[in-house]
């Protein structure tokens, strides 16, 4: 199977005016009840990406079939945008919807991170929703850890007096912190942190 699917997506990327033809096969193995035969399509479209499988793999990634199978999926939909810019808000969709995924959460987190800017100011438009709270926010915030410091800074400092859910505050607090320690002679807005503080103080103290 393995040597079957590596041939059929290998013949997709080379098809040109006749790729849906060559998708068909395609579409049948990765249909395929058989864990090995998913497997083996999806670890070949890891390799050799193609548009025309999105929505398959899209499918498997929010299946409820075996947790490494929609690992691989997942995976394989990071490389797709990867390779193919105008796939990558298709992409970003699918993968931000499984980060709160138990099962795949953490190959979500890997994905979405390997697609840099592009994921990064998808995740704080994400956040910039008002009805974003809870959970999902939370998982969102979450991957925000997979970016580089330098990136990823600004968002985070941003989030601190921006959002209105306290655990998204907490949790880019924390990350600020892991940030710095990563990157010691990265700049923070010392304003913003002072004003950070004030706030949490004088919360406390209406609270109290």
């Amino acid at each position: 199977p393995e040597l079957r699917a590596t041939a059929l997506v290998a013949r997709l990327g080379m098809a040109g005016d006749d790729a849906e033809a060559a998708a068909l096969p395609v579409r049948e193995m990765i249909s395929d009840a058989d864990r090995v035969l998913k497997l083996s399509v999806i670890r070949a479209l890891a390799v050799e990406p193609s548009v025309l499988l999105l929505e398959e793999l899209a499918s498997i990634a929010r299946s409820t079939v075996d947790a490494s199978v929609r690992s691989e999926a997942v995976f394989a939909l990071g490389k797709l945008g990867d390779s193919d810019p105008s796939t990558v808000p298709r992409v970003l969709e699918v993968l931000v919807a499984l980060l709160s995924s138990r099962d795949v959460a953490i190959a979500a987190r890997e994905a979405v991170a390997s697609l840099g800017a592009p994921a990064l100011a998808f995740l704080e438009r994400g956040l910039e929703d008002v009805g974003m709270r809870g959970p999902s926010a939370w998982a969102i915030t979450r991957a925000l850890a997979g970016f580089e410091p330098a990136m990823v800074a600004p968002v985070l400092q941003r989030l601190l007096e921006g959002s209105s859910d306290g655990t998204v505050r907490y949790r880019a607090l924390r990350q600020l912190r892991r940030v710095k320690s990563e990157a010691p002679e990265l700049a923070l807005d010392s304003a913003l942190l002072g004003r950070v503080v004030l706030s949490t103080i004088q919360g406390a103290i209406w609270l109290i």
